[in-house]
């Protein structure tokens, strides 16, 4: 069996790191003594410790002109009970928040005409600095005011929700965690991407930190969300596939809160297909194909051969193992006329007519190494398949034609 390394990852990254580890500041001279003070009955309160992440309203709010479906930007005054800029910001100070350490960003929603209207507001609200009264002061008056929170990070990055009803109010919050649940993958897997290309090591470990904390933030507003456990499942493969395995689960699972897009779906099941097919288990076979099989759907846009070549390959190898020699050798023809056809066009653009796309050891492999493959290689139609696509033939000159899309069926 071929199983293909994910080829988002490099393998220089680091290991993910869920928290900052700035070395702190050692002052080599010792502490002199203190002067003793009196005892007081009432402890002196702590001061503020600033404290900041990575992230703020710019990763977690929605972005502009984007509104629930049904849904206008709210131009009336906001009812008594609704979340404004100014009282969240006047319930931070009044916690003894220091002045710019909060900041807020509320949209007034309107669902309706007249009074039949339905009035929303989300708000996200960052304090950078820690004050041990600031949490139970925004609990109190959500309770009071029936505001929904949703907390995102320590000190503090919190969703702040309201409507007249709080189905509504529960809407409006599933709609502003998915979105901000999207911008926080996105931009934290950028932020990866970005590290992978740098040559500094230091910055690129630092990069790499950064969007991991992002990602993390993701994955602590929503857990079973699609698009953090495709991400958490790629950062795992090569490191942990086990746990992998898990995360790509749970970004397969068709009920999904925020669901990854077609190219995540894509490298989730080859990796899961990948890695079940590993454990030589004959009970697993059947979601392995399974997971290959949506994935090959989704991944009908993809433009790299070698995702193209090993999703079909993997799915081969599924059905030859569950003895469905018609699917096999449907999705293996598939795999290699993917491969050679995009193998003679990268020799033709080589300037040394040689690819890089390793087109004849995949070729090799299938042909006498791949155990998964010893049903099909009995089957009369195996010779012909293998005449077809051996690339020492002189036949090869003749170009492959250029695989149509398929609907990734069986």
């Amino acid at each position: 069996m071929r199983v293909l390394a994910l080829l988002l990852l490099v393998a220089f990254l680091a290991p993910p790191v869920w928290a900052e580890d700035e070395p702190k500041p050692v002052d080599p001279k010792p502490e002199e003594p203190k002067p003793e003070t009196p005892a007081t009955d009432t402890p002196a309160p702590a001061a503020p410790t600033p404290v900041t992440l990575p992230f703020g309203l710019e990763h977690m709010a929605p972005a502009a002109g984007a509104l629930p479906e049904g849904w206008s930007a709210g131009n009336s005054p906001p009812p008594k009970a609704a979340p404004t800029e100014a009282a969240l910001l006047a319930l931070a100070k009044a916690a003894g928040i220091p002045e710019g350490a909060a900041k807020a960003q509320v949209t007034g929603l309107t669902k309706g005409e007249g009074e039949v209207a339905t009035h929303g507001v989300t708000a996200w609200l960052t304090v950078d600095t820690t004050v041990d009264t600031f949490a139970p002061a925004l609990k109190s008056a959500a309770e009071k005011n029936g505001w929904l929170l949703k907390s995102v990070a320590v000190p503090q990055r919190v969703l702040v929700t309201w409507a007249d009803t709080k189905e509504a109010a529960t809407g409006l919050q599933r709609w502003q965690v998915a979105q901000s649940v999207r911008n926080l993958c996105t931009q934290g897997w950028a932020m990866i991407e970005a590290a992978n290309g740098g040559f500094d090591p230091q910055a690129r470990q630092k990069a790499f930190q950064r969007g991991g904390l992002l990602i993390g933030a993701a994955g602590k507003t929503e857990p079973a969300a699609g698009i953090f456990n495709a991400m958490i499942g790629a950062l795992l493969a090569q490191r942990d596939p086990a746990a992998a395995l898990e995360h790509g689960r749970r970004a397969l699972a068709k009920d999904a809160p925020v669901p990854a897009g077609d190219l995540w779906i894509a490298v989730t099941a080859n990796s899961v297909g990948s890695v079940l097919l590993m454990k030589m288990d004959a009970s697993v076979v059947a979601e392995a194909r399974d997971a290959l099989l949506r994935g090959v759907a989704a991944e009908k846009s993809a433009t790299n051969p070698i995702m193209r070549f090993g999703m079909r390959y993997n799915l081969a190898c599924a059905y030859a193992r569950l003895d469905e020699s018609d699917a096999a050798f449907k999705h293996l023809e598939e795999s290699l006329r993917f491969l050679k056809h995009a193998w003679q066009e990268d020799k033709k653009k080589s300037f040394s007519g040689v690819s890089s796309l390793g087109y004849e050891q995949h070729y090799a492999h299938a042909k006498s190494i791949d155990t998964d493959m010893a049903t099909l290689r009995t089957d009369a139609r195996w010779p012909k398949l293998m005449a077809t696509y051996d690339p020492s033939a002189k036949a090869d000159e003749k170009p492959v034609e250029k695989p149509a899309k398929d609907e990734g069926g069986k």
